[in-house]
């Protein structure tokens, strides 16, 4: 559980803004950038050009340490481009240079017939160096024989980080230069490095914090920005009571479903009881888990952890119905096989580890986690914080970033906001709460997406932004879409 232990590290101070920077000199890869993207033939390959340039690895301290921070550039023929377009991708840790095509030729929006697409790999990713992702095996195996709990899963994932943290210690990388300020300061270090004036940011989920970072000391320097599944500096974490809001929405649709609302009249009373079920005897079940026979005991937290989860994207939550009522009948096998999933677990990027321990939360956002996580109308708890907390802290010794850095953010940049409203992750709320900040923005609300993306099937959506993205003027608007169709109950 997340308690204001975070905050007693020592701070992060802001690197100084220099009144003029020297522009870092980029290093142009001899060979063709392959990158390749999806279309109704199949797998095509787009040429661009990689380029390199080497950054300070702390601006904040004098030291020698350097970051090479790498991204392809990907050209436009539109002869009256937009600025190029920085594409910011989310995660923390996904690799711009891997899923830098696929976003410029997109099948349904290709950004590349509007501007210039430079695909980045923020620092410790991709073809970035170092890339925290590589190094020593960070995964970790929890018993399946008994019970799963929160304090158990934490303790796992913070060993395997100190693990990482050690590992790159004794490298000589200075992990706590790993944190959205500085990759913030990249994004202008790449501008400046190419000659830009302006330029154009799209990000998503982590890549929106990113932007919106990049936005509040440099907004002078960017035309327009798409940011969606908004996620603001103060919303790293997340609270209980926005997961149970979704909860109690999701028990609404399903008491209004033709084909599962006689069977499950009130899906927050049917969690609520099979919770209360697994904490007064857990139970044992046998998986067949990817081709492996499994025997896994099943907590309340196992519950919890894997409804968390599952809120997080459409699919999932398409299954969830289905899945409670399968238990309430006693066969308990896909909450086994989810199960098995988070007792092998595994750090994957030291880089995301990093990233989000610094952006940390205010200690007024982490008391109200607390203070909802304790309260027995949340019943999932803060299990979607899981298995970030005080201990990962510890473990790699992360820096926070401050009270500076979460401070509400003011720019006159023309901004798209896009939130889903079935998003428990980066709710609306997010956007709500920064909207003030933001004089200049379009807001298009979509009602039936959640954390994924499939708001890019709504030809309204895709209207919006190719609207936006020429230049011409776009109204805020709720865009209506149901992809979500919810899986039947076993007969």
């Amino acid at each position: 559980m997340l308690v204001p232990l975070l905050l007693s590290f020592a701070p992060y101070f802001p690197p100084p803004q220099a009144e003029t920077q020297e522009a870092p000199a980029v290093r142009w890869d001899t060979e063709p950038f392959a990158g390749s993207y999806r279309t109704r033939a199949g797998m095509k390959e787009l040429p661009g050009r990689l380029g390199r340039i080497t950054v300070p690895e702390r601006r904040d301290q004098e030291t020698d340490g350097t970051v090479e921070i790498a991204f392809v550039v990907y050209k436009t023929e539109n002869k009256n481009p937009l600025p190029p377009m920085v594409y910011l991708v989310g995660g923390p840790g996904g690799s711009g240079t891997e899923y830098g095509a696929f976003f410029a030729k997109h099948p349904l929006l290709s950004v590349l017939d509007y501007c210039d697409v430079i695909a980045l790999d923020q620092r410790g990713t991709g073809l970035s160096v170092p890339n925290l992702s590589e190094g020593p095996d960070l995964s970790y195996e929890l018993p399946l024989d008994e019970a799963l709990t929160q304090a158990a899963e934490e303790r796992a994932f913070a060993a395997a980080a100190s693990k990482g943290f050690e590992y790159w210690q004794e490298k000589g990388v200075d992990l706590a230069a790993f944190n959205t300020r500085e990759s913030a300061a990249d994004i202008e270090d790449v501008r400046l490095a190419l000659g830009l004036d302006k330029i154009t940011l799209w990000g998503g989920s982590y890549g929106s914090h990113l932007g919106l970072a990049y936005l509040r000391d440099h907004s002078a320097h960017v035309e327009r920005a798409v940011l969606t599944k908004v996620e603001g500096p103060d919303h790293s974490f997340k609270l209980p009571s926005t997961v149970q809001r979704h909860l109690e929405n999701l028990s609404k649709m399903v008491a209004a479903d033709d084909k599962l609302g006689e069977q499950i009249p009130d899906l927050v009373a049917l969690t609520r009881s099979l919770i209360e079920q697994l904490d007064e005897e857990p139970v044992t079940v046998e998986v067949d888990h990817e081709g492996e026979d499994l025997s896994i005991t099943l907590g309340s937290f196992d519950l919890k952890r894997e409804l968390s989860n599952a809120m997080g994207d459409v699919r999932g939550i398409s299954s969830i119905p289905a899945d409670l009522y399968a238990m309430s009948q006693g066969d308990w096998s896909a909450l086994g096989n989810a199960a098995v999933g988070s007792r092998r677990g595994e750090v994957w990027s030291m880089m995301t580890v990093m990233m989000d321990m610094a952006s940390g939360a205010s200690p007024d956002r982490l008391a109200q986690i607390k203070r909802e996580a304790n309260d027995a109308a949340n019943l999932l708890g803060d299990t979607i914080n899981a298995p970030f907390g005080d201990l990962l802290h510890k473990a790699v010794q992360s820096p926070d970033l401050g009270a500076d850095f979460r401070s509400p953010i003011k720019s006159d940049a023309l901004v798209l906001f896009v939130t889903g409203r079935m998003d428990v992750r980066t709710p609306p709320e997010n956007f709500e709460e920064m909207r003030p900040g933001f004089p200049n923005h379009v807001y298009l609300d979509v009602t039936g997406v959640s954390h994924g993306s499939f708001e890019m099937l709504s030809p309204d959506y895709q209207a919006a932004l190719k609207a936006f993205l020429s230049a011409e003027e776009v109204d805020s608007q709720v865009i209506e879409i149901n992809e979500m169709r919810f899986a039947p109950l076993a007969k």
